[in-house]
């Protein structure tokens, strides 16, 4: 049973990377989800803080990073006689996601290029892109150099700095 949940838990659930229903928390994907179910479960078997593990889940905005914990509880905030579990979510892209979405608007970049410059960064390369993407080099070449026009950014290494940039 989901008891308490943060702000970037409340999102990944608005969002639809993962889901709660009854309390408890699932994800798309039925083997993933029986393995996510299967690692909670052994947290509530024995509480004991000698159990847990972590798995990543695949989601259509990238992966994942997924931490289950037991949690016997305490004076600041008490489970109960009854067995908990700490998960801890992380989305290692999410920052990434919000700096291409404010260059998007920032730049006018369409949603093939945002798609195109996040795939640069996970891939290093044009053609490992495009092949990610699932369209062809001359497209990837043309996003590419209509993203060069917006920004102004004539190189690929040139385009990757300015994409990983600190605010």
């Amino acid at each position: 049973m989901l008891l308490d949940c943060n702000d970037s838990g409340h999102r990944l659930f608005e969002e639809g990377r993962l889901r709660h229903r009854h309390g408890r928390i699932s994800c798309d994907d039925p083997a993933t989800n029986r393995r996510l179910s299967r690692l909670i479960a052994v947290c509530l078997q024995a509480p004991d803080h000698t159990t847990g593990g972590r798995m990543q889940i695949a989601t259509p905005q990238g992966m994942l990073g997924i931490h289950c914990a037991p949690y016997p509880g305490g004076l600041l905030y008490p489970a109960g006689r009854r067995p908990a579990v700490v998960i801890i979510i992380s989305d290692p892209q999410s920052r990434l996601r919000r700096r291409l979405a404010n260059m998007q608007q920032r730049w006018g970049f369409t949603a093939a290029e945002v798609e195109l410059a996040l795939a640069l960064i996970e891939t290093g390369g044009r053609k490992a892109a495009a092949e990610r993407r699932g369209v062809s080099d001359a497209t990837a070449r043309a996003q590419l150099t209509s993203i060069f026009d917006k920004t102004g950014v004539r190189k690929q290494t040139d385009l990757m700095r300015l994409l990983l940039a600190e605010d």
